[in-house]
């Protein structure tokens, strides 16, 4: 009897842990927005930006000519490595719908999340000087807003598109000791 008591203590002790363990789901979103992190860190945290500004819900859905159009972009030798093909399949499937994004980056600067139809109203094509002085006025220190798309993961890396008013990029990291580092970033537009 005493050996039964104790064998439930220790499945009730350990059954709040077994609960809390990350989902699948949960993990890839942390890592997820662990890239959005060093994206942001690497590429868009210049001196004097204090705040930046993020969209939400996620971009970018892909269409079906948009890898035969992407990788003539990556094959400049200064581009690097190029996504494979587990990388490029997730990022497809991870873009069929928009995903809201949430206060989940890790920054060392403040987050703002706006809803990307806010920003949107914002700017009229006509007066485009006046209205990202607007939006300036809004968010002061900002070095504009980004856009991401979700990003696609395979066991070496993961390949995502965002985009900072004006310029769309794909970008190619690799985990390397627990940090996303970017390894290349392929410019896809610009305004």
């Amino acid at each position: 009897m005493g050996r039964l008591i104790l064998v439930l203590l220790v499945a009730v002790l350990l059954l709040p842990s077994v609960f809390a363990a990350k989902s699948p789901k949960d993990s890839l979103e942390s890592e997820e927005y662990a890239v959005y992190s060093a994206i942001i860190s690497k590429n868009y945290l210049k001196q004097g930006i204090r705040l930046v500004v993020v969209t939400t819900p996620t971009c970018c859905e892909v269409s079906k000519g948009q890898k035969d159009q992407v990788m003539p972009l990556a094959q400049n030798p200064s581009a690097g490595p190029l996504p494979s093909q587990e990388t490029w399949e997730s990022y497809v499937e991870r873009n069929r719908t928009s995903v809201a994004l949430r206060k989940l980056f890790k920054l060392n600067v403040k987050l703002q999340i706006v809803p990307y139809k806010k920003i949107e109203s914002l700017f009229d094509a006509i007066l485009i000087e006046e209205d990202w002085k607007t939006f300036y006025r809004m968010f002061p220190h900002s070095n504009g807003y980004i856009r991401f798309s979700g990003a696609g993961f395979n066991r070496a890396g993961a390949w995502m598109r965002g985009s900072l008013y004006g310029e769309g990029r794909y970008v190619l990291l690799r985990k390397k000791e627990g940090r996303w580092n970017v390894e290349a970033s392929v410019p896809t537009w610009m305004s």
